[in-house]
């Protein structure tokens, strides 16, 4: 199996400066989704294994959600049920605004910096480890359509599927107005959570994908079973882990909460992982861990002391001397190399 390590942070920090310049406004936002989510069902099961959850017991608190660790799997539970009507909120009314304003901006950039290198990755990765030259994939919970232009910029027949208007009309527009390619913009809008499952059981892609899209789902095994009823071969997925960024979190009160909020109402872990994969009979392909806690760490503290009060040559010192890129980047590779980053890429196949 082929393990990977770490990818620069450098490549990523002026995608993320929003999160800084427009804290407020985030948190604002994401403690908005936090009330509407507690008002659902007390989770009774593990969203991973299934398995009963330990009631009137939480492990932290996060931005006013309680979190429990599923003692079976490891897995990383919000207290909460994700209900149709809550996703419903969250994904699918207003076109899905509640979730996708952040992919509006910066698409060229975002492409080239952050989705080009996942699809070159799953393209050597199959090339080097399964002898597959050319494939097709379809990814599901494709927002706005990064993944697929990506790979279909590398010569990749690939198509997308979402549940939200808006992002598939962005999606769709992107592919038109770039005057790169001969078809139509391969995107469909589904109606339900429902209906993607029916369609992963139809594919007839080599690859099924869910960048960043699978702990979005309401049941995510639904999908994972759908990929084993599927005539699909192998299946690219990257999820956010339970990592340092989390206690970050946990104790920066006044800082928009980038890890555990919005559709991130629980987090895998490398146990969690592993027990799909025992679970399912998947064989790990390859792997990519690399995570975004430096960064976490690092904004937190520029959030955190300027509302503590801190002069404009006090909060240079911390962004370019204690905690500057070139050492916020050396601190995530450490994280990383021990498998503690925030997120991770696998590409596993059927045994």
């Amino acid at each position: 199996m082929k393990i990977s390590f770490s990818k620069s942070l450098l490549d990523i920090l002026s995608l993320k400066k929003g999160f800084l310049e427009k804290n407020d406004e985030h948190l604002k936002d994401a403690l908005l989704i936090n009330q509407k989510y507690n008002l659902q069902d007390l989770r009774k099961q593990c969203k991973n294994c299934q398995l009963t959850l330990k009631q009137n017991y939480f492990d932290f608190t996060n931005h006013g959600v309680n979190y429990k660790i599923c003692e079976e799997c490891g897995h990383l539970n919000g207290e909460r049920d994700d209900s149709i009507e809550f996703t419903q909120w969250l994904y699918k009314d207003d076109g899905g605004s509640h979730y996708s304003e952040n992919y509006l901006e910066d698409y060229e950039s975002r492409v080239s910096n952050i989705y080009l290198p996942k699809a070159k990755y799953l393209k050597d990765s199959l090339m080097d480890c399964c002898g597959v030259k050319t494939f097709s994939l379809s990814d599901f919970g494709c927002g706005g359509g990064h993944f697929v232009h990506s790979l279909s910029s590398l010569g990749v027949k690939a198509n997308g599927f979402d549940i939200s208007d808006q992002l598939i009309n962005l999606a769709s527009k992107v592919w038109e107005d770039s005057n790169k390619f001969s078809v139509k913009p391969p995107f469909l809008c589904l109606s339900s959570e429902d209906e993607l499952i029916r369609e992963i059981i139809r594919s007839e892609s080599d690859v099924i994908s869910f960048t960043g899209a699978l702990e979005h789902l309401m049941n995510p095994n639904n999908a994972l079973q759908a990929f084993v009823d599927s005539s699909s071969k192998y299946f690219y997925f990257s999820v956010p882990l339970f990592s340092l960024s989390t206690f970050i979190e946990n104790v920066s009160s006044n800082t928009f909460p980038r890890h555990l909020s919005g559709g991130h109402t629980h987090l895998y872990t490398h146990e969690s992982i592993d027990y799909f994969c025992n679970k399912y009979s998947f064989e790990k392909v390859s792997e990519w861990h690399f995570g975004t806690d430096a960064m976490d760490l690092r904004r937190s503290l520029i959030v955190e002391t300027a509302k503590n009060g801190m002069s404009e040559s006090a909060k240079e010192l911390l962004e370019k001397k204690f905690l500057s890129p070139s050492i916020t980047n050396e601190i995530q590779q450490v994280l990383d190399k021990h498998f503690g980053g925030s997120e991770t890429h696998m590409l596993i196949k059927k045994r």
